[in-house]
């Protein structure tokens, strides 16, 4: 079916958006001239978080749950996406689309024919790029006249430092494709990034890390100190909790160590 679906131009961009795996809200906290139609996610935590910091409304759903006449009846022409990266991750068992977390990208690329959006835009880590999710991904969207670009980036191009490598991929239905644009460019240091000592001492006994635990993974962990001209390692969800391959630990003197705190990392 090439079903043709007429999209109002809502506002100055030009976009009206639904934002999938919506969390809380990266898409719309960047780019926040955007109209956006509706947050979609299933953690509660972060609908509250969402609600917040917008206006627009959020539905807490399973994507799975969703059928094409709700979509269709936003009247949204993007889709922004950001599905589960675990099937993916080169650090998880990658077990791609025979993950159960790899339903709810199934399911839009599925909904696709349905609801035609004009645009399809998604990111990820840099494994679902040679996944049977993205293979499917592609074939749907050059089916129903798409054409389609990918990227991979990382913010230490942009002299961040911090690694964080992810895919993008942008897809336009009838429109051209704008080329990706150039990057912008960034003078800073770990040290520009770090609290004060006078406020981190609020929260230190919750930061700093057993004497013990650190003499046992001392070799193992990725550290850097403040003065470091090395990017951080890339923060996973598990920070905090898992103590290796999740982070990075600031050093502060021979054997000493905390984590960064929530704002250092963001």
């Amino acid at each position: 079916m090439d079903r043709k679906v007429t999209f109002p131009k809502i506002n100055a961009t030009g976009y009206r958006a639904v934002e999938f795996f919506a969390g809380m809200g990266g898409f719309s906290t960047a780019w926040p001239e955007v109209d956006v139609a509706v947050g979609i996610d299933i953690h509660q935590r972060a609908a509250e978080v969402y609600t917040a910091n917008n206006s627009h409304p959020f539905w807490i759903r399973e994507i799975e749950s969703i059928s094409a006449e709700e979509l269709l009846g936003l009247r949204a022409n993007l889709w922004w996406m950001s599905p589960p990266c675990q099937p993916y991750t080169l650090r998880g068992l990658r077990r791609d689309v025979d993950d159960p977390r790899a339903r709810s990208l199934l399911r839009l690329i599925d909904l696709i024919e349905a609801c035609a959006p004009e645009f399809v835009v998604m990111e990820n880590v840099l494994g679902f790029s040679d996944s049977t999710a993205h293979a499917l991904l592609t074939k749907q969207l050059e089916t129903y006249g798409y054409r389609w670009q990918s990227i991979e980036l990382c913010p230490t191009q942009m002299n961040w430092p911090n690694k964080r490598p992810r895919f993008y991929l942008m897809a336009s239905r009838g429109t051209d494709l704008i080329p990706w644009r150039d990057l912008p460019m960034y003078s800073c240091r770990t040290a520009d990034l770090i609290d004060s000592e006078v406020e981190i001492q609020v929260v230190a006994t919750e930061l700093l890390m057993n004497a013990a635990t650190i003499a046992e993974i001392e070799e193992a962990i990725d550290r850097c100190d403040r003065n470091s001209e090395r990017a951080t390692a890339c923060f996973a969800s598990s920070y905090g909790r898992a103590l290796l391959n999740s982070g990075s630990y600031l050093q502060l003197g021979a054997g000493r160590y905390r984590r960064f705190s929530p704002r250092e990392v963001v």
